[in-house]
């Protein structure tokens, strides 16, 4: 910094040297006609100046342009990093959520799949339950049926041996035959 301000000061002193010639020249011909100690002086300033903003200025304003430049690319790298491993991700996620879908696609296939065996089995069930129920009544019925049948045929037969056996004892007449019948009908319904 200390540098910079005595250079300031070189340029300054060397601008003042160069108005003061300048101004030794008086009239219209003096801005025409070269001065060759201020040209010099010019240059002297002008290279003075190149010389010290190369020796001073450049190397910082270079590196203070690289360091952005620099900074500007990492940026970009980390981005481009960035990006790449979101859309890893990205597809890492896809990929997990279509084996998810699949798990889940499989998951409803096998409850269906066992739902419609449970209902299966359970109908089959139900029809072998009320086959067996079917055949229990059916055999139910043609058991009373037959106790039914037998039991007829004793009282049938013990009226028949009980009307014969008047029969045999008394003369029949038209009423006394009706009065007979009537009887044994009763002693029917009375052993029922």
């Amino acid at each position: 910094m200390h540098t910079l301000s005595l250079i300031a000061s070189a340029l300054t002193a060397a601008a003042e040297a160069a108005a003061e010639a300048a101004e030794g020249a008086h009239g219209a011909d003096a801005l025409l006609a070269p001065d060759p100690t201020l040209t010099i002086a010019t240059w002297v300033t002008f290279f003075l100046f190149v010389i010290l903003i190369g020796k001073f200025g450049w190397g910082p304003l270079v590196a203070a342009l690289d360091a952005r430049e620099k900074s500007i690319s990492d940026n970009l790298q980390r981005a481009e990093s960035g990006r790449r491993e979101a859309e890893q991700l990205l597809a890492t996620y896809q990929k997990k959520l279509e084996e998810a879908k699949g798990e889940a696609d499989a998951l409803i296939v096998a409850a269906r799949t066992r739902s419609e065996e449970v209902v299966q089995k359970m109908t089959t069930e139900a029809k072998h339950q009320a086959t067996a129920i079917a055949q229990k009544a059916q055999e139910s019925i043609e058991a009373e049926r037959l106790r039914a049948v037998t039991e007829l045929r004793t009282i049938v037969a013990e009226a028949s041996v009980s009307l014969a056996g008047k029969i045999l004892q008394e003369e029949l007449t038209p009423a006394r035959h009706t009065r007979l019948i009537d009887s044994v009908v009763a002693g029917i319904a009375t052993k029922r």
